[in-house]
């Protein structure tokens, strides 16, 4: 989720060198750590920077900003450029109204997570899920969203494993050692058929990194494996670095016993021009070939917020739940 466009956020101090920038140049922040004093480290421009911002930041959170100079004082805008969300048809809006859940972004991430995990719609852990999010302003679809995932593989879904969750499942932070067990635990916990596998990554050990412990590319790797068919049904890839975040999702469409497509879709956050689009998408389909991928196509939609159930469509059906 992209930070509002009212956010104060000042540049402090350039921590690693004299990097130089310009008033009207447009960067990609990505926020790092939240400090002692309260400030944080952000990367952008190829650097990290102390900025101060007057309303609470996300760890891990990116999002597109316009640097402006004010009486000496740099400043970053974020710029409100993000995806629109999709309005309700009148069948989304009228099936969730009919099971008993308000017709909203929350509910429908909610279908789509039950739907994915292809099990049984739980109303009452639903309305629990819902109840929940509500602890994690602007990030209630996601929130809902851990809270069911967690509930699928029998662990309490408490606030506090929710939003380590939550870290988990986009930054790419390096874990401490009890992080570690944690995640650990909950990728190894059986739950439904379809089962979620997640793989936070950086580049930290790298020797150029080391001394300075900072990362240069950091992200995560989610899988989606059908443990009954012993396949995997999907490759979530959120990678970043201090230029560009990279979304890719390596889906496989089965339409018989022995029919199968497998389409890559990815993004960048900033954006590609039409003209890097095509180049992109052509030099990975060289790169992967048919064995990897059938179809590689680029879709901006990757970008909003979701930990599992990015490119995914709801079937509505009609009878009882």
């Amino acid at each position: 989720m992209l930070q509002e466009p009212s956010y104060n956020i000042s540049v402090v101090q350039n921590s690693l060198s004299n990097t130089l920038l310009k008033d009207g140049e447009s960067v990609f922040v990505r926020v790092v750590e939240q400090n002692k004093d309260g400030s944080y480290t952000a990367s952008f421009a190829g650097n990290r920077f102390i900025v101060r911002s007057l309303s609470p930041l996300t760890i891990g959170s990116s999002f597109k900003a316009r640097l402006t100079l004010e009486n000496s004082s740099l400043k970053l805008i974020p710029l409100a450029d993000n995806p629109p969300i999709p309005s309700f048809s009148q069948t989304e809006a009228g099936f969730l109204s009919r099971i008993g859940l308000i017709p909203d972004a929350v509910s429908l991430r909610m279908m789509q997570f039950f739907q994915q995990l292809n099990i049984k719609i739980n109303l009452p852990l639903a309305q629990k899920a819902r109840s929940i999010s509500s602890a994690f302003p602007g990030k209630e679809k996601e929130a809902a969203e851990a809270f069911l995932f967690l509930s699928d593989r029998g662990i309490e879904g408490t606030e506090e494993l929710i939003s380590l969750l939550l870290r988990y499942a986009h930054s790419g932070t390096v874990l401490n050692k009890k992080e570690e067990e944690i995640l650990s635990y909950i990728n190894h916990k059986k739950g439904a058929n379809r089962h979620w596998v997640i793989l936070p990554f950086s580049d930290l050990n790298n020797p150029a990194h080391t001394a300075s412990k900072t990362c240069s590319l950091e992200g995560v790797v989610k899988i989606l494996i059908n443990t009954e068919l012993k396949k995997t049904e999907k490759l979530v890839i959120e990678c970043d670095t201090a230029v560009k975040k990279y979304f890719f999702v390596l889906q496989l469409y089965s339409f018989s016993n022995i029919q199968t497509k497998k389409v890559l879709s990815y993004c960048t956050l900033p954006g590609l021009t039409n003209g890097e689009t095509r180049f992109f998408s052509e030099q990975l389909k060289k790169m992967l070939g048919d064995d990897i991928a059938d179809e590689v196509q680029y879709d901006q939609s990757l970008v909003e917020d979701g930990i599992f159930c990015r490119n995914l469509e709801l079937s509505f059906f009609q009878g009882s739940v």
